[in-house]
């Protein structure tokens, strides 16, 4: 018995299985670096990289993060529910020995553990506000906002409905 209807689910719409063929294997090899000298003995990845440093490769033109795909190579299948982590907290290392298997509940304990949840150590907006006495917002999802900014995007947003329903 199906539970959900698996086209609407859309982690496995675009889930990509990580089919490790030797041809796959060179291309992965090829744009690793392995150098004793590197801090941690991480493996970095010298192809493309996404905007947060993760290392990226494709697979039958699809994007697969190339941590993903060492951690298939080197340890198997990755079971459904569970995402490739880094001991290392460096995104572009596709060390197999710094990456383990958890929950994302697992990954964001792990952060908070090591001190690496920079959203919360902020003290200002990017536009330069204080996350702080008036100025400070906090959504029911507990991610803080500036309310100066907060109130430029409302008034931002009501003048482009104004100006769309004049039209």
């Amino acid at each position: 018995m199906q539970l959900f209807d698996m086209d609407n689910y859309t982690k496995l719409k675009h889930y990509v299985p990580i089919i490790v063929t030797p041809e796959f294997v060179a291309r992965f090899e090829a744009k690793v670096v392995r150098d004793d000298c590197m801090p941690d003995g991480c493996h970095i990845w010298t192809g493309a990289l996404s905007v947060k440093g993760y290392g990226c490769t494709n697979i039958n033109g699809k994007g697969v993060r190339a941590h993903r795909a060492s951690y298939t190579i080197y340890n198997g299948e990755i079971p459904y529910g569970l995402i490739v982590c880094h001991r290392c907290d460096n995104p572009p290392c596709v060390n197999p020995a710094h990456l383990f298997l958890g929950t994302h509940l697992d990954n964001e304990q792990d952060k908070l553990i090591k001190g690496r949840n920079y959203q919360k150590n902020k003290t200002h907006c990017k536009h330069g506000h204080p996350y702080s006495g008036d100025n400070l917002y906090v959504r029911a999802d507990n991610q803080r906002d500036c309310r100066i900014c907060m109130k430029a995007r409302n008034i931002k947003a009501i003048n482009l409905r104004k100006k769309l329903e004049a039209s």
